[in-house]
């Protein structure tokens, strides 16, 4: 009895440490006094961009070839979905705007970019 709760255990602690590094960029958000808390919907396409300009989808690093490729798929379903952009506060605009292109360009129009509250939560 004893075994199987430690299996159980070790199994839920393990899931929970990926389900968490599964979410994190190496990004430091910027911050808005109008930002915010929402929760993550079932179609939300999550793009990322880090200060170095390296490409994100989700919090996997991806090229940007791969990006217009998983844009053109999202931009031909028949219910688009949401765009949300994370971009570190030290991106070059240029990088983000890039991004905002490639959406648009593939008829994803519903984009919204990520920030964080300067108010720690209560």
């Amino acid at each position: 009895m004893i075994d199987c709760m430690l299996i159980l255990l070790i199994f839920f602690m393990v899931a929970t440490t990926l389900k968490h590094m599964d979410k994190e960029l190496p990004i430091e958000l910027p911050v808005s006094t109008a930002a915010v808390s929402t929760n993550a919907e079932d179609n939300l396409l999550i793009l990322g961009v880090d200060e170095r300009g390296n490409k994100y989808l989700g919090s996997t690093a991806i090229s940007k070839e791969e990006m217009i490729r998983t844009l053109d798929k999202a931009g031909q379903q028949s219910v688009k979905p949401r765009v949300r952009i994370d971009a570190d506060r030290n991106t070059r605009y240029e990088d983000v705007i890039e991004l905002v292109e490639l959406c648009q360009f593939n008829n994803l129009r519903d984009i919204g970019l990520r920030t964080r509250s300067d108010n720690p939560p209560r």
